[in-house]
C-alpha cells in the first residue's frame, strides 16, 4: 500500500510530461508552418536560428518518442521539419483561409465568445484539421493537373498519408482543450473527409452525395460546432431557429459555390471515374447552377441580417462586401460562355481569393461590432 502514493505521483508526472511535450510539439509545428515559404524556396538552411531550433526540436522529439514508446520512424516521417517539399505543399495550409468565413460568421452570430476557447478552436481547425483533410484528399486523388491552391502539384508519397494522420491527431488533441463536443466534431469531420476521398468508399464519385457531404460538414456542422464551443451553451439552446438558420445558409452557400472549385478539373476527374457535380452540369451549367443557388443563399442571409442580426447596417455592409465577388463572377461567366478555356485554375483561384477576402472582412467586422465596439 505504501507504493500507491509514489505510483500516483509518477502517473501525474507522466501526464504533465506528455502534455508539456505535445504542447511543445504543437508550438514548434506552428513555427515550422510559418517558415514553410522559406523552406520551399531553399532558404531555410541559411537561417542559423531556425536551424538551431530544428536540431533542438528533433532531439527533443526523439527523446519524447522513446519515453512514450512511440515508433521513431513514424515520428520522423510525420514532423513538418523532416517533411519533403511535396508533402508540405499538398497540406495546403494557406488554403484554410478560404474556409475561414464559416468560423468568423459563427463568432459574429454568437451572443458571447470565450476568446481563449475561440483561439484553440481556430488553431485546431485551420492549422491542423483542414490541412490534414487536404493532405488525405491529395494522397488518394494523386492529381497530375491543378488542384485547389496548387497549379502544378508535385507527386505524392506515403509520407503525405502519415503527415495528414499526424496533423489530424494534433487537431484532435487541441480540440480537447476546447471541449469534448468540439473534439467529437473534429473527429466526425475527419471521418467525413476520409469517406469523401478514400478509394474504398470514395463519395467524390457521386455528384449529389459528395456535394451534400461537403456542404453540410464544411458549412452547418462546423458553424454549429464552433458556435457551441465559444458560447458554451447547451445543444438545446444552440439548436434554435435563429442559430440553425445562419448555419443552414452557410451550407446552402457552399452547396451552391462548391462546383465552381471543380470546374477546371473535369479531365482529371474523368480519368479517375469521379462524376463531380461540375462535370455533370458542364461548364455553362455550373455557372448557371452557382448563380441560382448563390443568389438564393444571399437572399436568405439578407433576411437573417434584417430580422435577427444587425438590421439595415449589417444587411448593407454584407451586400457591399459581397459586390466584388459578384462582379468578378459575372465577368468570369461572361468570358467563359464565349470561350470555355477561361474556366481554368487561375480564374477559379481568383474567385476563391476575392470571395474569401470579402467575406472574412465582412464577418470579422460583424464580430468586432458585436463584441468589442463601444455602443
Amino acid at each position: 500500500m505504501r507504493c500507491l502514493p509514489s505510483i500516483g505521483i509518477a502517473c501525474k508526472g507522466s501526464i504533465f510530461f506528455l502534455i508539456n511535450k505535445i504542447f511543445t510539439l504543437i508550438l514548434l509545428e506552428v513555427i515550422t508552418i510559418c517558415t514553410v515559404p522559406f523552406r520551399v524556396q531553399g532558404q531555410l538552411a541559411e537561417n542559423q536560428q531556425v536551424n538551431f531550433l530544428c536540431k533542438k526540436y528533433r532531439n527533443n522529439l526523439y527523446y519524447f518518442s522513446k519515453k512514450m514508446y512511440f515508433p521513431q520512424n513514424i515520428i520522423h516521417h510525420t514532423t513538418l521539419l523532416s517533411m519533403t517539399t511535396s508533402t508540405l505543399l499538398h497540406l495546403r495550409v494557406p488554403f484554410s483561409f478560404f474556409l475561414m468565413p464559416i468560423f468568423w460568421f459563427a463568432l459574429s452570430v454568437a451572443p458571447s465568445v470565450s476568446v481563449s476557447v475561440a483561439v484553440f478552436a481556430f488553431l485546431s481547425l485551420h492549422l491542423f484539421a483542414y490541412p490534414a483533410s487536404n493532405g488525405f484528399n491529395s494522397y488518394y486523388d494523386k492529381d497530375e493537373g491543378s488542384i485547389g491552391g496548387l497549379e502544378k502539384p508535385p507527386p505524392v508519397t506515403k509520407e503525405l498519408l502519415w503527415a495528414s494522420l499526424f496533423m489530424e491527431g494534433l487537431a484532435l488533441f487541441m480540440a480537447l482543450f476546447v471541449n469534448w463536443q468540439f473534439a467529437v466534431a473534429i473527429f466526425l469531420y475527419g471521418l467525413a473527409s476520409k469517406a469523401y476521398s478514400h478509394d474504398k468508399i470514395r463519395l467524390k464519385k457521386y455528384p449529389v452525395i459528395s456535394l451534400l457531404t461537403v456542404g453540410f460538414f464544411q458549412g452547418a456542422f462546423i458553424f454549429l460546432a464552433v458556435y457551441q464551443a465559444v458560447t458554451e451553451q447547451s445543444w438545446q439552446e444552440v439548436l434554435q431557429f435563429k442559430v440553425v438558420l445562419p448555419a443552414a445558409l452557410m451550407s446552402f452557400m457552399l452547396i451552391g459555390s462548391y462546383p465552381m472549385t471543380q470546374i477546371y478539373q473535369h479531365e482529371e476527374d474523368a480519368k479517375r471515374g469521379d462524376l463531380t457535380m461540375s462535370r455533370l452540369l458542364g461548364i455553362r451549367g455550373t455557372f448557371a447552377y452557382t448563380a441560382t443557388l448563390f443568389g438564393c443563399a444571399i437572399g436568405g442571409l439578407s433576411y437573417y441580417f434584417w430580422q435577427y442580426d444587425g438590421g439595415t447596417t449589417n444587411l448593407l455592409t454584407f451586400h457591399l462586401a459581397l459586390s466584388p465577388t459578384l462582379l468578378f463572377f459575372l465577368y468570369w461567366a461572361f468570358i467563359s460562355y464565349q470561350n470555355p478555356q477561361h474556366a481554368n485554375f487561375k480564374n477559379t483561384m481568383w474567385l476563391n481569393l476575392i470571395s474569401a477576402l470579402c467575406t472574412n472582412f465582412c464577418f470579422i467586422l460583424f464580430f468586432y461590432w458585436k463584441h468589442f465596439a463601444i455602443n
